[in-house]
């Protein structure tokens, strides 16, 4: 059990690739896409990719990679409204499709195992688990009365590891109470299986209630 107690922990949350779509010139001038947007919205994706890499260098410069658990992940898909894309997955942000809620992410660092990298995990991760992840990691139970109760967390590190070959997580609920006020649409993912009831925010609020079976697993 690696405790995480002895190491010091950092969040960096980037602000990109959000609203307002600008980035500097430089980073512009990378792409020469008919759609300007698109040049200017790919360029917000290259100052992300340039400040992990920043972070990452500090991190090797320092010495402190080795004992680092490096975790790259974000919030929602692409809003397709301002050049971005999610292809070749339906929707974009806000919406209960794969295109606004697959998200891509990745754990790098001196704390994964070799046996771990480079691999593809295709089970379910949900960013709650995040919490019951780090809690054990760092030697805290994740279900003490200081936490948030009920919490709806797993342990992640024993899938991430190589330890189990299934992550604990097979159910999500989905939930866009803010481009969605009045709760009037909802999605249930169960395995490979999805249920979607309501209008989905960026399909021109279509009307639907479908159940799907998830064969693109990317």
């Amino acid at each position: 059990m690696l405790h995480f107690s002895r190491f010091p922990r950092s969040y960096f949350a980037l602000h990109n690739t959000h609203a307002p779509t600008e980035a500097p010139d430089r980073f512009v001038a990378k792409y020469n896409f008919t759609q300007q947007l698109r040049n200017v919205f790919d360029a917000m994706v290259s100052v992300v990719d340039e400040q992990t890499k920043n972070v990452t260098d500090a991190l090797k410069e320092s010495g402190l990679w080795d004992n680092t658990l490096f975790i790259w992940t974000t919030d929602n898909g692409s809003p397709v409204q301002v050049a971005g894309s999610n292809a070749p997955l339906r929707g974009s942000k806000g919406s209960d499709f794969e295109g606004g809620i697959r998200v891509p992410g990745f754990v790098n660092g001196g704390l994964l195992p070799d046996s771990q990298r480079g691999k593809v995990a295709k089970d379910l991760i949900y960013v709650t688990d995040w919490y019951a992840t780090f809690c054990t990691m760092a030697g805290v139970d994740p279900d003490d009365k200081f936490g948030p109760a009920p919490i709806n967390s797993n342990n992640l590190w024993p899938y991430l590891s190589g330890q189990n070959n299934t992550s604990p997580r097979t159910q999500i609920v989905h939930d866009h109470a803010m481009f969605n006020p009045q709760n009037e649409f909802s999605t249930l993912r169960d395995g490979k299986w999805k249920w979607i009831k309501g209008g989905q925010h960026g399909e021109g609020f279509v009307r639907v209630c479908a159940l799907f079976l998830l064969l693109l697993l990317l």
